[in-house]
């Protein structure tokens, strides 16, 4: 992707961005109760989100987070919570963009996790 088309990307969901920050940013990360706050949280928006993705031939070949994720929430005596609906379907842009929030989650985590 070109310099000029990742600016567009940042610009164009800045917004979003800014408001999932503030989302995952009211969780309490030193403590117990924040962090299976955060991890049930993920948890209901994980499983629509992979379905979605795998309308993307290479995403087969990613691997799927949500049975890691099932088994923090177990480690923490916690069962997945109910899944949130994902909206409408926009075929392979809607797939390529839930890629794009997904993949740059294991980013957000590894911020997250430097802060723990």
């Amino acid at each position: 992707m070109s310099d000029t088309a990742v600016a567009a990307l940042r610009a164009a969901t800045q917004g979003a961005h800014y408001h999932v920050d503030a989302a995952c940013g009211r969780f309490d990360l030193t403590s117990r109760a924040g962090y299976r706050a955060l991890l049930t949280a993920h948890a209901r928006a994980l499983p629509a989100a992979e379905a979605r993705m795998r309308a993307l031939p290479f995403a087969a070949t990613l691997e799927p987070r949500l049975p890691l994720l099932a088994a923090d929430l177990a480690d923490l005596g916690l069962a997945m919570p109910p899944p949130l609906a994902l909206g409408s379907d926009e075929g392979a842009a809607g797939a390529w963009g839930v890629l794009y929030v997904v993949e740059g989650s294991r980013l957000g985590g590894a911020v997250l996790a430097q802060s723990v």
